[in-house]
């Protein structure tokens, strides 16, 4: 979710314009979230919006310093196949849309993003045990991060469909589900690596806890959710020289719902900043949107 915080790259480019680098290239955390039917195959579409405003400090060319709003739109194409009773393999294309505004002007750049295939593997998994109220899921996963999206080595780091980077992921997950009760935990680490421009982005840390309830409508169902958000990056280099404005954490709570009617599955998620460090403070996110769709095909009983 294609892309999630990251930090600020502020460098000059023509007309002063500068953008942040998780809002742009790395904009999805590549975590798969609550899905139904653990084996059964996925096809899904989503939307993710999210704005960053950002503080620039003074310089030589901009003596008083500058704002710019930025403005990313990212859609993605996503799966998951379940070739064996174990393993799941997600895999995901976006297109991005990107806009940025500084100063009375306006850039704007379109174009599929950089692709990413995570290999999970079942550790524990109760999801298919009938008569059991007490159910849960205990996955591992391994993935990357392809350099598909186009990278311009002229343009600033923080502005490109692609990063540039061929990145790598570590991320486990729990679910537990009593009755119609469930929370899921999520940890997500990303090693980044470096550009064509010697531009090394920071590594990431995700987590994310959520709560959700299942309610029963008929032969359709519910699933309302609230949740915590926590990002954080490390500093970003360039040759080995740590940029300044670079790095930080933030904190998000949301709340969403997912809607289940025959096989399909809409749903939508809402999170809002609650603490924010990121950029030394430059940076600014307002409240990010993800709405979402997915099929359900080769369904398998399962009673989760």
């Amino acid at each position: 979710m294609q892309r999630l915080i990251l930090t600020c790259v502020l460098m000059i480019h023509s007309y002063a314009m500068n953008a942040c680098d998780i809002c742009g290239c790395s904009v999805m955390s590549g975590s798969p979230g609550i899905l139904p039917k653990y084996r059964s195959h996925l096809i899904g579409y989503r939307t993710s919006m999210r704005q960053f405003d950002n503080a620039h400090p003074p310089s030589i060319i901009n003596p008083e310093g500058s704002k710019s709003s930025n403005y990313y739109t990212t859609h993605e194409l996503w799966g998951r196949w379940y070739p064996h009773n174990k393993l799941q393999v997600f895999a995901g294309l976006p297109y991005n849309d990107y806009r940025l505004t500084e100063n009375n002007h306006t850039k704007h750049i379109s174009g599929f993003g950089d692709a990413t295939l995570l290999l999970n593997y079942l550790l524990i998994n109760t999801g298919d045990t009938g008569g059991q109220k007490f159910k849960h899921l205990l996955t591992l996963g391994l993935g990357a991060k392809f350099n598909t999206g186009k990278f311009d080595a002229n343009e600033i780091a923080g502005f490109q469909l692609g990063s540039g980077t061929k990145d790598y992921q570590a991320y486990l997950s729990y679910t537990a589900r009593l009755g119609q009760i469930g929370a899921l935990s999520e940890i997500n680490l990303r090693y980044m690596g470096i550009n064509p421009n010697q531009y090394n982005f920071g590594d990431k840390l995700f987590f994310a806890q959520k709560m959700f309830y299942w309610v029963k409508l008929g032969q359709s169902s519910i699933l309302p959710h609230i949740g915590y958000f926590y990002e954080k990056s490390g500093v970003d280099k360039v040759k080995g020289i740590v940029q300044d404005y670079t790095g930080g954490t933030s904190h998000l709570l949301g709340c969403g719902a997912d809607l289940y009617i025959s096989d399909f599955n809409l749903g939508f998620n809402i999170y809002k900043p609650v603490y924010q460090n990121v950029g030394d403070g430059m940076l600014s996110e307002s409240p990010r949107l993800q709405f979402n769709l997915i099929y359900i095909i080769n369904k398998k009983p399962s009673c989760n």
